[in-house]
């Protein structure tokens, strides 16, 4: 109906239409997607577009939220992919109502959960979630810098200790050395959407896996880094680090959603010379 929000799911909505309201949406913030960069990022957080929802003002999109869908930590979860409103709709409730309409048919899809992340500064944000029965299960710490300006402090290298390529194959002996639960978008399920956007590089002592690290070298991002127990504080980490930095292709190194309560994983990050940028909460909301 004419100048009324209508509220329905985004499966027949182009990408080209969805890339452009969400343009409009973030235009007033400091970071923009591109369309690759965009059509890489629903890729990569298991968008799902018959699952996504949004709502239209004229027969146009003017507010939605993307969800990916999956399972995290064995549980089928659906993921705040990302949720906007252009401008001149905003303070109408609209992402609210996108959320509530969306519910059913999350649950009829056999969807047990919620899960989001929002900025420790986003007040706002953080209340209207927690009124809407979300509570926060924990805080990533996000770190980032020029890529230019990064220098890695030089260490030298553990004896033995040879690097080498690997790739998904060695996923359960990475999963081993990971001392906290990954986030949505830096699980193996998320890097397994995409294998060839990423390099692994294997620290390997007498032939047995003891480290590893992961670059996206088109973007920067270092979604994990780690070494198994026994073999902590002897370079290993500073080594691996090392070579990624030398894949990198971008103008920026990020590490993102490291779990706040692991000291010694963030003091690494930032004596490697990336600092802390921001944290944000992790918010979960069970159906």
């Amino acid at each position: 109906m004419k100048n009324q929000y209508l509220i329905h799911s985004l499966e027949k909505i182009s990408f080209d239409e969805l890339f452009a309201t969400h343009i409009e949406a973030f235009k007033d913030y400091p970071f923009q997607w591109g369309y690759d960069a965009f059509r890489h990022l629903l890729r990569r957080r298991s968008y799902v577009q018959e699952l996504s929802f949004g709502a239209f003002y004229d027969n146009k999109l003017v507010s939605f939220t993307l969800n990916g869908i999956g399972n995290y930590h064995g549980i089928d979860t659906a993921y705040d992919t990302g949720t906007g409103t252009i401008e001149q709709h905003r303070g109408k409730g609209l992402a609210s109502a996108i959320f509530q309409y969306a519910v059913p048919f999350l649950k009829e899809a056999g969807i047990k959960q919620y899960l989001l992340e929002v900025l420790e500064d986003n007040t706002t944000a953080y209340s209207v979630y927690s009124k809407q029965g979300f509570s926060s299960s924990r805080t990533f710490d996000c770190f980032r810098c020029s890529s230019p300006e990064w220098t890695i402090p030089q260490r030298i290298a553990p004896n033995g200790i040879v690097l080498k390529d690997i790739d998904l194959s060695y996923r359960s002996q990475m999963e081993g050395m990971n001392d906290f639960p990954l986030s949505w978008q830096n699980s193996f399920e998320s890097l397994s959407n995409m294998p060839e956007s990423f390099q692994y590089v294997g620290a390997f002592y007498e032939n047995d896996l003891v480290g590893y690290g992961i670059v996206e070298p088109t973007t920067g991002d270092v979604p994990l880094l780690a070494v198994a127990p026994t073999k902590r504080r002897k370079g290993i980490g500073s080594l691996l680090l090392k070579k990624l930095q030398e894949r990198n292709m971008s103008d920026i190194v990020k590490v993102v959603n490291i779990d706040s309560t692991q000291t010694a994983a963030r003091e690494f990050v930032t004596a490697s010379g990336i600092p802390h940028i921001v944290s944000q909460y992790e918010m979960i909301k069970p159906f």
